[in-house]
């Protein structure tokens, strides 16, 4: 049997995901890194460096989608800029490997969706987790029976260096990220719905800036200030921070904006729930997912092993799942299998736009929730868009 051609695949945003991304596919040989696309040129160059890579190397998105030899594209860009790019890759042909979360409003959602749709072409979303090897056996064994019909579920992250990705940059602004739910917690959200098998309807939320944030000045730089050799946040104390190259904006200038702390409770089409917590400041980094049925109980956390316990007869079982090779606990490479599969043999993609879709407006829900304090359907957030779409309709 003929193996299908290497992918011709462009990095879009070389930051430090699209970093990451390039070094899974260029172990990857199903896949041909031809182009690397960044409107900043010391982003270009020191992603080109930081691969060795001698692909094409383009500052304009229009220009290499006009000029490049790529069938494919993988979005690395800040979320805010996701529907101007993905809607321009589809556009042009291209099958899309868009990072979580799909856009940062649910209007940018269903645009990005519509020229997917019209465009016959392959969208997968970046939601990883859903390729790490305990989780897609925790998943299996929920939709097997194994703990019956399940009921509620719970999940838990900790983030010790929240820090270090998300505060010293446009992640803590609410205009470029909407909030953390959104940009980290979308991960979590999306394994939620995924376990439950079911539409979030409504959600509850409660939130704080209670340790980042603060009084300093936006122009200064982390590192120059008098309490930066007790700030257990500045990225002298981080190993291996992103990008040390340029300055770094200091966690507790007075425009950050999001939250760093979050308890998200969330109803389900079906009348199941779940709730989520998420924690940017903790001393130890924790993950946990659990989930619980009519039949018996499921929980993984921070280990490789998933302990299943049954309620009659009382049964207990632990699964270990030693993560594959690679980012993510394996999941990149397994999620550019995914890609290979979608785009050689037009199989569906284990997280597609409509997962990208509701996760998006579940962390804009509980982000309203909680800063409006009250419940929000998710009916409120779909409403909207019809109504941007009837003032657009009456303007044309």
């Amino acid at each position: 049997m003929l193996q299908p051609d290497p992918i011709r695949i462009a990095i879009i945003g070389l930051g430090s995901r699209g970093r990451f991304l390039g070094e899974a596919i260029q172990g990857d040989s199903r896949y041909r890194l031809t182009a690397l696309i960044d409107t900043d040129p010391d982003n270009l160059r020191g992603g080109r460096d930081y691969l060795h890579s001698s692909a094409a190397l383009y500052t304009s998105l229009p220009q290499a989608l006009r000029e490049g030899d790529f069938e494919a594209v993988a979005v690395a860009t800040p979320d805010f800029t996701h529907e101007a790019v993905a809607v321009a890759c589809f556009d042009a042909g291209r099958h899309v490997l868009c990072e979580k979360p799909l856009e940062i409003t649910a209007k940018g959602c269903e645009n990005i969706l519509a020229a997917w749709r019209a465009s016959g072409r392959i969208l997968l979303i970046g939601f990883v987790l859903r390729y790490v090897r305990k989780l897609r056996k925790m998943h299996d064994l929920i939709a097997s029976g194994e703990i019956g019909r399940p009921v509620m579920a719970y999940a838990n992250h900790e983030v010790p260096e929240g820090s270090r990705w998300y505060f010293h940059d446009w992640h803590a602004l609410r205009r470029c990220s909407t909030g953390l739910l959104l940009q980290k917690g979308s991960h979590d959200i999306d394994i939620l719905n995924w376990f439950m098998n079911a539409t979030p309807v409504r959600v509850a939320a409660s939130g704080g800036l209670n340790v980042m944030g603060g009084s300093e000045s936006d122009n200064l730089t982390c590192g120059r200030c008098a309490r930066s050799g007790n700030c257990p946040d500045c990225t002298t104390h981080i190993d291996h921070f992103p990008d040390l190259s340029k300055p770094i904006a200091c966690v507790h200038r007075r425009s950050v904006d999001v939250e760093d702390n979050h308890l998200v409770i969330i109803e389900y089409d079906n009348g199941t729930r779940a709730s989520y917590s998420e924690c940017h400041f903790s001393s130890y980094p924790r993950r946990s997912f659990c989930v619980i049925g009519d039949q018996g109980r499921i929980e993984t956390a921070d280990d490789n092993k998933i302990h299943l316990t049954r309620r009659f007869p009382a049964d207990r079982a632990v699964y270990d799942c030693l993560p594959a090779e690679g980012g993510h606990d394996g999941g990149d490479r397994l999620m550019l299998d995914d890609f290979f599969r979608a785009v050689t043999e037009n199989a569906p993609t284990l997280a597609d736009g409509s997962a990208g879709r509701i996760s998006v407006l579940t962390a804009i829900a509980a982000h309203r929730s909680m800063r409006e304090h009250r419940m929000v359907e998710i009916e409120e957030i779909e409403a909207e868009i019809e109504h941007v779409d009837n003032l657009q309709s009456a303007a044309v």
